[in-house]
């Protein structure tokens, strides 16, 4: 399921509350940030901290996995070999998405960390 689009197709329109359907637990808004940018220098601290602040005001809190960075490997088309990129994985735990912020906020981050893409993404939850 599309965030911000219904089981049946229909657009869910843009707001802090809107919680999708079957999404009743909320859910966890997943962003893939890279530690260095296309040219291989690394991001610091100093780049991550606005995001970071950002996010906490926003929504209350964040957990960002800093010091145990994943290993992304892609293959693009026509690439003799696999594309391989460490990110850092920040997570917001929120009730409602609203899908035009995000991809707003997606665009902004790809601005920022110099990308050709920034995966945002969200995932229901069920709090336990």
């Amino acid at each position: 399921m599309t965030p911000g689009v219904d089981r049946e197709g229909e657009a869910v329109p843009p707001s802090s509350n809107a919680r999708l359907p079957g999404w009743e637990g909320g859910c966890i808004v997943q962003i893939l940030l890279p530690l260095t940018d296309n040219a291989g220098r690394p991001f610091g601290e100093a780049d991550y901290a606005p995001l970071i602040d950002l996010l906490t005001a926003e929504f209350g809190g964040i957990t960002a996995h800093m010091r145990a960075p994943a290993a992304g490997l892609w293959t693009s088309d026509g690439a003799e070999r696999p594309t391989h990129d460490d990110v850092v994985l920040v997570e917001v735990m929120v009730d409602g998405v609203d899908a035009e912020w995000w991809s707003t906020f997606r665009h902004e981050l790809m601005r920022r960390f110099r990308q050709d893409d920034v995966v945002v993404r969200a995932v229901p939850m069920l709090r336990l």
